[in-house]
């Protein structure tokens, strides 16, 4: 391929390769996307420990424990893109009905509420309803409901790639390709600009001897030398997959989900503070989770976990290969005596894993952070030299809100690459009034939103004035301790 300043290569294909490389395809830029292997549903169904979590996500559009100032702000613009997604159906995306619970007598609303749609906090009376997530046995309870963004994340994940294709996108596996281990000989290929998705590899990836960096020029956007100054961070989470194939609807027939805290007595992490469950219906499977352990440094060099380990009680799954996994036993006990209560004894999974041993089959996932104390996330582009000048710009240590920044991520990205090549940005397109269907009329939707956004037409900034003294928000829209998990 003819290096020009539109050509640019993806290295990595899981959630944030592939937006990323949507939203540039989108914008006029010509990518390859460069990948080990693509998340499709087959990876997932060949029953083998997953190479791409993607497919194996609750996939809320929610900000798990992520640190950096940037969350909400990230997160308001994804879900600009994710509810023009959530139009039809067929694209993986809805907006569903969220429950989160504490067994706590009272907690302030949380910041990220002001960017949620019908967010409510439930009175004494809401949290007494058969329909609310609440243990029968809780002395006190607070918390709330809203509308929440929901990708059913394999589906959403093939729509992704069928758009990046049909926007004129191509995509290489390694097997035919360069090394995967090195940023060096991707930099032999004909490119002058390259994003780096590499997630939890990255680290490595970047580590050469063949590379120079050039930091003499002030004026490059977010620059930083090539090689990360940060340790990596690792997040394990345990969680069940369970072989029911209908989403969870409540008495108005609305999908709905649920995070739910005990008290620290029922279920703790390893520090001692409540650890939570949840339950993320999809329609090949419903999702329970969870642990969120945490692990500041690499994998030992055998690849196992030497982080925080499970305090509470444990039980013992069979997984798909017969190997047996020991997970926190509140993951299935706490969520099956929800959800009993709440499908008024319809569902027990109890009796599910009786009647069906292979239905409920456990997993532990990876998320991967950087150890800066508010980045752990970077957005940002390298300058570099090997025989000639180019550009490595990066985008990876979302650790578990992977969907939630995806879109905002590549925002930022793409708004950096348009500085560097002093691309100027035109007047958003008016929305055409004539009726479209399929990928033209998503695409058309996407450009206007993209463009408006570029010309700060929507005012996303606002939501910078309640998470930049922030370092690091949870889940639940409070700052967290340098141990906090997620999954």
């Amino acid at each position: 391929m003819n290096s020009s300043s539109k050509s640019v290569a993806i290295i990595g294909g899981g959630i944030s390769g592939l937006t990323t490389a949507t939203l540039l395809q989108l914008s006029g830029y010509k990518t390859h996307i460069y990948a080990q292997e693509l998340p499709t549903t087959e990876v997932l169904q060949s029953h083998q420990s997953p190479q791409f979590a993607s497919l194996h996500a609750a996939a809320s559009v929610l900000p798990h424990s992520v640190q950096t100032p940037k969350t909400n702000y990230w997160t308001a613009i994804s879900q600009e893109y994710f509810r023009i997604l959530a139009f039809t159906a067929r694209y993986g995306v809805r907006e569903q009905t969220h429950y989160e619970i504490f067994e706590q007598p009272f907690l302030e609303a949380p910041d990220y509420s002001r960017f949620l749609r019908n967010f409510e906090q439930l009175t004494n009376t809401d949290l007494l309803h058969e329909g609310v997530p609440r243990r029968p046995a809780a002395d006190s309870a607070s918390g709330w409901r809203f509308d929440v963004l929901f990708c059913e994340a394999p589906e959403y994940i093939a729509y992704l790639y069928e758009l990046y294709r049909a926007l004129g996108g191509t995509v290489s596996l390694l097997n035919s390709g360069p090394s995967k281990c090195s940023i060096a000989e991707y930099l032999k290929l004909d490119y002058q600009y390259y994003v780096n998705c590499t997630g939890h590899g990255a680290s490595r990836f970047l580590s050469t001897n063949d590379v120079f960096d050039i930091d003499d020029r002030p004026n490059l956007p977010n620059y930083e030398p090539l090689n990360d100054m940060h340790e990596p961070r690792f997040l394990r989470g345990h969680y069940l997959r369970v072989d029911i194939k209908q989403p969870f609807t409540d008495a108005q027939g609305r999908f709905f989900s649920y995070n739910y805290t005990p008290t620290a007595a029922v279920y703790s992490t390893a520090t001692g503070a409540p650890a939570d469950v949840y339950c993320y219906p999809r329609s090949d499977c419903w999702i329970l989770g969870g642990s969120r352990q945490f692990q500041d440094g690499p994998l030992d060099s055998s690849g196992a976990w030497t982080g925080e380990d499970t305090v509470s009680e444990q039980e013992i799954f069979t997984g798909y290969d017969g190997k047996q996994i020991k997970l926190p036993a509140a993951i299935f006990s706490l969520n099956d005596e929800l959800l009993e209560r709440l499908t008024q004894g319809r569902l027990s999974l109890r009796r599910l894993r009786s009647d069906r041993p292979d239905s409920i089959l456990p997993g532990i996932g990876l998320r991967f952070q950087r150890s800066g104390n508010t980045e752990s996330v970077r957005v940002a582009c390298s300058r570099v030299h090997v025989g000639t000048e180019k550009y490595v710009l990066h985008n990876y240590g979302h650790g578990g809100s992977g969907f939630a920044l995806s879109w905002g991520c590549a925002f930022d990205l793409l708004k950096l690459l348009d500085q560097m090549t002093d691309r100027r940005y035109s007047p958003a397109k008016p929305r055409r009034a004539t009726f479209l269907t399929g990928h033209l009329a998503t695409q058309v939707l996407l450009d206007e939103l993209t463009q408006r956004l570029l010309n700060g037409e929507l005012p996303i900034s606002q939501f910078l004035t309640f998470s930049a003294g922030q370092s690091q928000i949870d889940r639940y829209g409070e700052p967290t301790s340098s141990h906090d998990e997620t999954t």
